[in-house]
């Protein structure tokens, strides 16, 4: 009887076994099916809110160029040279602009396809905080633009295009969210063992649970203008090309007005230990 007793507390035992493992391995499935499921939603909703972008922040620049050329053309007595300049300046403005919102685009294409086309290379922080604060100043800062490098910054290893991108990106963000009386300051110093990209605005400060969720994808904060431009791309970009270059990005809005973004970039060569001491944000 002890015999059987124990052959059935074995069948039954190895049925049990049997009948989670079955279990178990039905729920390993439906979790990597739907897992498979939400990620195929997600890349869906995610071509059909980039293609919705894509139509609404084309437009505006399309429509403004074809406007003015119209005008221009409609012109009878022949063409009054200032306006002519102006129009043109006009245009030209909004040229740069539509070939950011194309650049933005083919990055955040390439960056979703997790494509590895980044090419760093040893870079000049001084020359990318100046080539970049004089091309916003030509397409969308003008005066409004003060550039701070500090001299000898160390070189770092990065992708000189995604960081001119990362850098434009935040200065775009910074003058639209700021008055048009302020000023936005573009600066490079060392920060311990990095080199440090600061962009600081005086626009309304950022809450904690903003800066939480601001670089996300697709997301734009409440403001008092809703007819600001953007799609809600521009910082999740900055963070994603920072990121996938070995840095990273914070901001700061702890001050009484304006929000400081910094892209953090590890610097290529040690600072030596000679007691110089190391040299930090003033």
């Amino acid at each position: 009887p002890n015999t059987i007793s124990d052959l059935t507390d074995q069948r039954i035992t190895r049925y049990t076994t049997i009948g989670l493992l079955i279990i178990v391995t039905l729920g390993f499935l439906t979790w990597l099916v739907g897992r498979s499921v939400l990620r195929s939603t997600r890349r869906a909703l995610l071509k059909e809110n980039l293609a919705a972008s894509i139509s609404h922040e084309l437009k505006t620049p399309l429509a403004s160029m074809r406007l003015l050329v119209d005008v221009l053309l409609e012109e009878e007595e022949g063409f009054d040279e200032s306006k002519t300049r102006e129009y043109l300046q006009i245009i030209s403005k909004e040229n740069l602009r539509l070939s950011a919102l194309v650049d933005n685009f083919l990055t955040f294409s390439q960056l979703e396809r997790q494509s590895d086309a980044f090419s760093p290379s040893r870079l000049d922080p001084g020359e990318l905080l100046q080539d970049s604060g004089a091309t916003a100043k030509r397409t969308f800062a003008g005066d409004r633009l003060t550039v701070e490098p500090m001299p000898s910054l160390r070189p770092i290893h990065a992708d000189r295009p995604a960081m001119m991108t990362a850098l434009l990106n935040l200065l775009d963000n910074a003058c639209k969210y700021s008055p048009k009386e302020k000023q936005v300051t573009l600066r490079g110093y060392h920060l311990g063992s990095d080199v440090c990209f600061e962009v600081e605005d005086q626009g309304t400060r950022l809450s904690k649970s903003q800066t939480k969720r601001i670089f996300q994808i697709f997301q734009r904060l409440d403001h008092e203008d809703s007819n600001i431009p953007g799609c809600g791309l521009g910082l999740h970009i900055v963070q994603s090309i920072v990121q996938k270059l070995g840095g990273r990005v914070e901001v700061n809005s702890s001050h009484e007005t304006g929000n400081r973004f910094r892209i953090l970039m590890p610097a290529v060569e040690p600072r030596a230990t000679s007691g110089l001491g190391r040299q930090v944000q003033p």
